[in-house]
This record gives structure tokens, sequence and C-alpha cells, in this order.
């Protein structure tokens, strides 16, 4: 289920050009549906109406976008608006399928067009498509949670779900998610107190905005140039480019680091050796929007308390003590004790390895020349020279072992072990957005088709992000008959030599097993009905799982060596290789969980409690982190994901998710990951749990289906290395 209190205000924004249509209602009282002018697109000459084919990308332009994504938009909100009132009739039996199929049959097509149109843009990057994403992501967005407010739908939802014993689970499961998101609403209150929580969610929606804005703002402002190459020069070629003053030749200054790009700047942090300008570079940073380096119009101190505040008062104008306790209703963890208690576990289990890896690296300084403690802004530097000094990995000559197809091809064949299912390129090549784009169908064991996924792996010179990431393009239903389609999009480093393959270094293929989780519990889906299907209603908690379990694999020796293969020789990589890549991808392991303990323990503090966020970041500090906390340090003021994004009481989701995945994992090492017919049955189980049910149950029913009990945090513990 989405953190409903986190974008209802996107229904606060209504769109222009509408004319008003008078219906009245079964109880006589009028009502208006605002209809704008419908764009005169059709499913033949735009390829975002077609929901039941492959898109055809060419033809998908920058109008083509914004009239169709607004056609769709349009549609859905006049005909369930429509539907709502004829079916508000009192008289009228409501069943489950005269309530929810009409609503399913304009949803899908709404949700493929703005689907389809985000993947256009978000691969282009140009400035004209990103701001027409804006544009028809708020017209949908808008459309689709307007329905969270109407009280006439609330009232037909809760009629439904008093019956339903005669409902099927994923039937439940819908309804369930209709009527917690009408009350997370606020449909359910009087009208005075309505009206005051409407007014309370536009002031926070603005407080929200401004906090994002002023850190963005302040990241502008920043801008540390660079002369001297050797103090940046074991930064990865891809952000001495984005550094670069002369993009054609990322080897010749200057060189400018930005704020722009968190992983430019996390690179910078372990890789400059200039102590001083880490320092300059660190203060900054966890200084944005600070009251020390921000003027009083972009100070975001005040900011911060006052959202958690509006926070604290909508969470008790709905039933809640606070907002974190609110937060749960959306979580498998269920309630904030239990996720304190997993941070806590760990916290204690943790803590003592955290400290030993610390002191360890303090001797590792010394001896490479620092004269004083390690400091926060020296850990990713000297972290990263101890992980080369103890292992001594070139990765260049590692990504020899690791050509792109035939670290595919080893990924395809787990899934045929581990889920029955195989890989097939679409035949014929579907019309992509740029070449090297691939499209695979994914079958089942009996040959029936699940869906397909598109591959978009490798970097582009210009245009396409520089990230990583998996999006939904289209949900499966059976109500109209879809099936689903996931992107995953890559930023792989191609190959500049002809006939040499795309090679991948150890951590490209840790990320590509990671996206293809996401992608495999899109297209396995089992729910018919699209918002609970494949990963759409998912607690965010569990949101991680599938991901998470497939990169785990990847810590098994055996089957790394398995996908290696020189590209020139097929020779695999060596045993010691092998184990020497493992453990040198996961540098500082605890200390590193516990800062990400901390932020959720902070996180948490944070949505619970009044206490000012300065001292509640002295407090868990000094809790968690065996590093002493700098006094100029005030990350809080720029902490978006928390404060002004969706992360709000969910920072901890990771770790939990994490943690069902170590869970899971070790059901596989306690048959032995050798035992071919142990392992195929457990497979199965997977797919048909965690895959196959995605958000059509409830996360802690699906993990109890797999493995027979609730979860534990001993199995995550082993991962850190504690004994």
């Amino acid at each position: 289920m989405a953190a409903s209190i986190n974008r209802i205000g996107q229904v606060l924004a209504k769109s222009p050009w509408r004319i008003n249509i008078r219906y009245s209602s079964a109880t006589g009282f009028p009502y208006y549906v605002l209809i704008p002018e419908v764009p005169r697109d059709t499913p033949e000459n735009n390829s975002l109406l077609r929901t039941k084919e492959l898109p055809k990308f060419s033809e998908i332009t920058l109008k083509k976008i914004i009239t169709g994504c607004a056609k769709q938009a349009l549609e859905y909100e006049t005909n369930v608006f429509k539907h709502i009132g004829e079916i508000s009739d009192s008289k009228k039996v409501k069943s489950f399928e005269s309530l929810f199929h009409p609503i399913e049959e304009y949803y899908v097509p709404m949700n493929f067009a703005l689907s389809t149109a985000s993947c256009r843009c978000l691969v282009s990057q140009d400035e004209a498509y990103m701001k027409a994403l804006i544009r028809v992501s708020n017209q949908v967005s808008g459309a689709k949670n307007e329905r969270w407010l109407n009280q006439q739908l609330h009232s037909a939802v809760k009629e439904v779900q008093a019956n339903r014993a005669n409902l099927t689970e994923f039937q439940k499961r819908l309804v369930d998610l209709y009527a917690l998101e009408g009350r997370l609403n606020g449909v359910e209150l009087q009208f005075k107190e309505h009206s005051k929580f409407m007014k309370l969610l536009n002031v926070l929606m603005k407080e929200r905005k401004d906090f994002s804005q002023k850190v963005e703002i302040c990241k502008g402002f920043f801008i540390q140039s660079i002369e001297d190459f050797s103090v940046i020069q074991g930064m990865p070629k891809v952000y001495l480019m984005e550094m670069a003053a002369d993009k054609g030749n990322p080897y010749r200054g200057p060189w400018n680091l930005t704020f722009r790009d968190k992983g430019l700047y996390k690179s910078f942090l372990q890789t400059c050796s200039s102590r001083h300008i880490r320092w300059n570079a660190w203060q900054a940073y966890n200084n944005l929007s600070s009251h020390l380096y921000a003027s009083q119009y972009l100070n975001n101190q005040k900011s911060l308390d006052d959202i958690r505040s509006f926070r604290m008062q909508i969470a008790r104008m709905l039933g809640y003590e606070n907002f974190a306790q609110m937060s749960m209703e959306t979580k498998m963890a269920g309630s904030v004790d239990n996720v304190v208690n997993m941070l806590e576990s760990l916290r204690l289990a943790l803590y003592p390895l955290a400290q030993e890896e610390l002191g360890s690296l303090n001797d590792f300084a010394r001896n490479a020349g620092l004269n004083e403690d390690i400091q926060m802004w020296d850990v990713a530097y000297y972290g990263l020279g101890q992980n080369e000094h103890l292992y001594r990995i070139n990765h260049s000559d590692v990504a020899a072992y690791f050509p792109m197809d035939k670290v595919l091809d080893g990924l395809f064949k787990l899934c045929n072990r581990l889920f029955g299912i195989s890989f097939k390129k679409h035949s014929p090549t579907p019309d992509v957005w740029a070449e090297g784009v691939e499209v695979f169908d994914v079958m089942d064991s009996d040959g029936s088709y699940c869906g397909s996924i598109y591959m978009d792996l490798l970097r582009r010179p210009t245009g396409k992000r520089n990230e990583c990431w998996v999006e939904s393009g289209r949900d499966r239903s059976d109500i109209i008959g879809t099936t689903p389609i996931s992107y995953i999009f890559a930023s792989f480093e191609p190959s500049m030599i002809p006939r040499r393959p795309a090679l991948m270094n150890y951590q490209d293929v840790n990320t590509l097993f990671q996206l293809m989780g996401y992608a495999l519990q899109q297209v396995l889906t089992k729910v018919p009905y699209s918002e609970i299907a494949g990963q759409r209603n998912i607690e965010w908690d569990a949101l991680h799982v599938c991901s998470q379990f497939m990169k785990h694999w990847l810590n098994y020796p055996k089957f790394v060596q398995q996908i290696s293969g020189h590209h020139e020789t097929g020779k695999q990589l060596s045993d010691l290789m092998v184990e020497k890549l493992i453990k040198s991808s996961k540098p500082l392991p605890a200390f590193n969980k516990m800062h990400e303990l901390y932020l959720s323990a902070y996180d948490m503090a944070a949505h619970s409690s009044k206490e000012h966020w300065n001292e509640l970041m002295q407090q868990v500090w000094e809790k968690y982190m065996p590093i002493e906390l700098h006094k100029e340090d005030n990350h809080p003021c720029s902490f978006t994901e928390i404060i002004s994004d969706n992360l709000s009481a969910a920072y901890y989701s990771f770790t939990w998710s994490e943690m069902l995945a170590a869970d899971v994992f070790e059901a596989f090492q306690d048959v032995g990951l050798e035992n071919d017919e142990m392992i195929s049955q457990l497979g199965k189980s997977f797919k048909d749990t965690f895959l196959s049910l995605g958000g059509g149950v409830p996360a802690g029913e699906v993990f109890r289906r797999f493995r027979g009990r609730d979860p534990s945090v001993d199995a995550l513990k082993k991962v850190y290395g504690v004994k």
C-alpha cells in the first residue's frame, strides 16, 4: 500500500479548462462533474492509447505524450465519477464486480499511457520532454487520487467490505486498499474536521515543496573547482566526464564538483586524496539549508520541525498518537515497536563490529600518514584504500571475466533453475527508443506467456540518466486482458573496442541481479487486478525482498564462478579471486550498516516525538554511531528523503526488506545450494508466493506461506558477520 499522506496533496491541484456538467444523485442532491475539452487522439493515431500492444516508441512524440495522457486522464475522471454517481443509488445492491470492474477498465489504459510516456521521457532527458512528463504526471496523479476524497465511493466500498465473506482473497485486498486510502485521506471526518484536515494538508504540501526547493537551491550554489588531476585520479570515468569542463576529454582539467548528482558526491568522498578538499565538500553537503550556511530564506531549521508538527496534527486528527504510528498502516512491520525492536536488535549485534572496523580503519589511516582520528569525511576514502590494500583487485582485469552476454545467460539460467521460466527474445524486434535496447518475453514452465521485459543496460553519451532503475510499463489485468511489461534501465559501460562485448565490473553484476528481482515480481504476478498486481500495493518495507534475494546468489562462490568467463578465452575466475571479490564488495559492512540504522532510528524518532530535531540527532547518533558527531554537522536540514519526500517514518524499509530476504535465502542454504531437487521446490514456492502474489496478499502472510513462521533478524545478523 502506498503512503497516502505523502501524495494526497496532489489532488488539491485542479486542472484548468473545465466545463461543468450537472448530475443528480439518488438522494436528490446535485453534484457536478468537471469536464475539459477532450483531445481527439485515437488508438489509430497515438500508440499510448493502444493498451494491449507493445508500445511503438518511434511514434511517441512530445505532442502525443501530452494529448494522449490528457485524454486518458480526462476520460478516467469523467467516467469514474459518472460511475460513482450511478452506483451511489441506495436502492442498488453493490457487488465487488459492479463497483470495481468499471474503475479497472478506465484505470489500466490511463496508467499504461503514463508509464509508457514516463519511459520515453526518462530515456531522453530532453528538457521539453521532462516538463511534459511533470505536467502529465500531475494530471494523471490528480485524476487517480481524487477518488480517495470521494465520500460516495467510500460509502460504496464500505458496503462491499461489509459483505467480505463472499469475496475472494484478492478482492478483499483491493477493497481493503480503497477503504484504508479513503480513511487516511480524511473521508470519515465530520465536515468541520475535514475542512481543517484539508487546510493542514495544503500547508504541509507547501512546506514540503519549500523544503525541497531550498535544498536544491543550496546545492546549486556549491562548486568545488579542482585543477590537480592527482587529487581525483581514482574517480570512475563516468564521473570524471561529468566533472570535466572538456566533456570530450575527461582527463583534462579543470574539474568541477557539484551536488546535483549524489552518486558523484559519494564517489568523490571515496577517491579524493586531498583531506582539505574532502572536508570542504563534506561540510558543505551536511550543512545544506542549515542555519550555518544558508540565509534566513534558505534555512530549513524551522521548516523541519514545522513539517513534523503538521504531520503529528494530521495523524492525531485521524486517531493516531503520532505520524510514525499512522505510517505503520501501510507497512508490514505493523507497529512502531516492531520497527524499533528490529533496529535495536541489529544495533546491539553490529555496534561492537562497527567499533572494530573503525579501530582497524584508524590504524590503516595512521600508517597511511593521517595524524589524528578518522572523521566522517575520511571514512569513505580510507575505507576504499583499506579495501584495495587488503584484496589488491584490478577491477578492469576482473571485468574481462564478466562479458554482459555471459552474465545475462547465467542470470537467465538461474531464473530457469529456480522458477522454471525462460527468456525468449521478442520476434519481430519491437519498436524501441534506442539502438541496443532488447526485449525478452518471459515464458512459464508450461510454455505460456507471462510478460515482457525491456532491457536498456548500456550508458549513452547523451540523454539517458546515469542511474539504474526499474519501471512498471503495464500491469496485469484480467478484467481487460492486459499482460505485464517491465523496463530495466542501467548505465553500464559500453565497449569502445570493435567486436569486443560490453564488460561488467562486479558491482554492475550485483546491480543487474537486483534489477531483475524487481522486474520478475512485475511480470510473474498472478493477481488479476492491476492496482494490487506485481509490485503495486506491496507494503513499503517488503518492496525490496525479491531484489535482495536475487543479490544473495552472488554471495555464493560457485555460482559467481559459473557466470564468469573471460571474453577471449572463456576461462572462469579462480576460487581465490571469487572469494576476494565477494569479500571486497562489502567494505566496512558493520559501520556502514550502523549509519543506515542511525538514519532509520532518527526518522522514527523524528516522527514519534516533538523534541527538537537537533537534540534528537545528538541522542540517536550517540546511541548508534561509534564515531563522534561533528559540531558542524546539520544533515537533517537537507534530509529530504524523510522530510519532504515519501520515506517519512519509512526509512527503515530497506533494512526490513533486507531482513526478510536474508531469512528467505537461509531456507535455500539450509537445504544445500547444490541440491537441485530441493532448490527447485523452494524456488517454485518462492515464485508462488513472493513473485506471484505481490501486493495481492499482505506481505506478512506472503512470508509466512513461504517460511511457515514470522521473520527473524538472525539471518541478517549472520550476513553482517555476527557469530
